[in-house]
């Protein structure tokens, strides 16, 4: 199937070997649907480790989808829900169960340079929160 401007699109059926149909463009694959319902978006990888495998950046949202998505990163419009599919603030990280501990890390072990969080104050005034010495430090002067 041809565009309007020359360029060649294409489905193939790759037959039983994990990859079911492709989508090409000018002879190169953009899309994969496996058998087994995996779907690669990017991708010319036949071999798909997840149910979703995006290659590159990702935007979601109704505005958000027409933004340039970091390469390799994600931006979200919206509210996020991470454990839980009622979200009730901009991002909401729960346990799966009642009877579990909530888990975020920030950072990593080994790191020289510490975690700063940017947080701002009722006024609107930015404040830069580390850990110095074992305690956590709030102050007007950036930590990155």
């Amino acid at each position: 199937m041809y565009n309007g401007d020359g360029n060649r699109f294409s489905w193939q059926y790759a037959g039983s070997g994990g990859t079911a149909l492709k989508l090409q463009y000018n002879g190169a694959t953009k899309d994969l649907f496996s058998s087994t319902g995996q779907l690669g978006v990017g991708t010319n990888v036949s071999t798909l480790n997840n149910m979703l495998n995006v290659q590159g950046g990702s935007a979601i949202g109704n505005t958000y989808y027409a933004q340039v998505a970091p390469g390799d990163g994600l931006i979200v419009e919206g509210i996020v829900g991470i454990g839980t599919t009622t979200p009730t603030s901009s991002l909401q990280v729960t346990a799966t169960t009642s009877n579990a501990t909530t888990t975020i890390e920030i950072g990593k072990s080994g790191q020289s340079k510490g975690t700063c969080l940017v947080m701002y104050d009722k006024a609107g005034t930015v404040q830069y929160v580390s850990i110095q010495a074992g305690a956590f430090v709030i102050s007007a002067t950036s930590c990155r």
